[in-house]
């Protein structure tokens, strides 16, 4: 499962963003999972939570908590660095902001639909690439340990077991 995260405060910009993605979702290798948010402030609290994307598309310009700021966010106090973020923006003049957030790529409104898969290719590429991850499912929950955190598995009675 491939985690999407859509952040915009413009609800049109989110439902094309998404309709793009669930058009082409045959294309893609992965079965693909998207949450939608209209405000940083609401997807850094999901995120807090435990709650993981593989890729992300974030405004810039929203009020409250940025784009930008949600960024750094993921990128410093939650320590994320696989998380893929693509920036979505009308405006061209953040390149240089953006470099110590180290997004993936920049798209510029109005989408481009072809682009936005090709973000989608190489953020799940990537995600294969960055020493892989062990994706498990407990309820109705996606789990995804990257590989160089794992020690060993047990296996009990065909069950796997995590110490603690």
């Amino acid at each position: 499962m491939f985690r999407i995260g859509i952040c915009d405060d413009k609800k049109a910009i989110c439902s094309q963003l998404e309709g793009i993605i669930l058009e082409n979702q045959g294309i893609f290798v992965e079965e693909i999972e998207i949450d939608v948010f209209y405000s940083g402030e609401r997807l850094a609290e999901f995120i807090k939570h435990e709650h993981d994307f593989d890729l992300v598309f974030l405004d810039i310009e929203m009020e409250g908590l940025n784009g930008l700021e949600l960024g750094r966010k993921i990128r410093e106090e939650m320590d994320n660095q696989t998380m893929q973020i693509v920036y979505v923006s009308g405006k061209e003049n953040y390149y240089k902001d953006l470099f110590e957030v180290r997004p993936m790529h920049f798209l510029s409104k109005p989408i481009n639909a072809a682009m936005l898969i090709k973000d989608i290719n190489l953020a799940m590429k990537l995600n294969g690439c960055l020493g892989g991850v062990f994706c498990y499912r407990k309820a109705a929950v996606t789990y995804k340990i990257p590989i160089k955190n794992i020690l060993y598995f047990q296996s009990v009675n065909r069950r796997l077991r995590s110490p603690r």
